[in-house]
């Protein structure tokens, strides 16, 4: 039997996206961040980390910006 994972993230960019060459296809890179409290009720922020591949790496490029509010899905 296979499984799957089907994640959904929405926060706040860290940092605008940052494009490497991976063989032949494009990766725009960048950081989200979760904020949620613990059980002792203090504030903690999670880092996630996002790569868009090809086609969508250049419109991560045009449209992601640090500060952005985004949501991003990984199926």
């Amino acid at each position: 039997m296979g499984s799957s994972l089907n994640l959904q993230v929405t926060g706040f960019v860290g940092s605008d996206p940052q494009v490497r060459q991976v063989g032949e296809q494009t990766v725009a890179s960048f950081s989200v961040a979760i904020s949620r409290k613990n059980r002792a009720g203090e504030k903690q922020t999670l880092w996630i980390r996002v790569n868009c591949w090809g086609k969508l790496s250049e419109i991560a490029m045009q449209y992601v910006k640090k500060g952005s509010l985004i949501q991003a899905s990984a199926l």
